[in-house]
């Protein structure tokens, strides 16, 4: 069971990890036309995600929060952030 855990933990911290990866790939101009929050807002929002989870592990509720924002990046800011680049 700990060990499940500890996957789950990891797996979560990696999808982190990678939200915030693509936002560094971006530019602030792609963010202001799709509309969904700045470029810089992303990049603190998804970096205290980050922090959390090395601080209080994201089994934690503040460590749910930061997941549940980069699933949000990932399911809806990312697909318009591509279908901008891709034309």
């Amino acid at each position: 069971m700990v060990v499940l855990l500890l996957i789950a933990s990891v797996m979560l911290f990696l999808v982190e990890i990678l939200a915030i990866a693509d936002v560094i790939g971006r530019t602030e101009d792609e963010f202001r036309q799709v509309g969904r929050g700045s470029r810089t807002v992303w990049l603190g929002v998804l970096a205290t995600a980050i922090l959390v989870s090395i601080l209080l592990s994201s089994r934690s509720v503040l460590g749910l929060v930061g997941v549940i924002a980069a699933a949000y990046y990932f399911l809806d800011v990312r697909p318009r952030l591509k279908a901008l680049r891709d034309g």
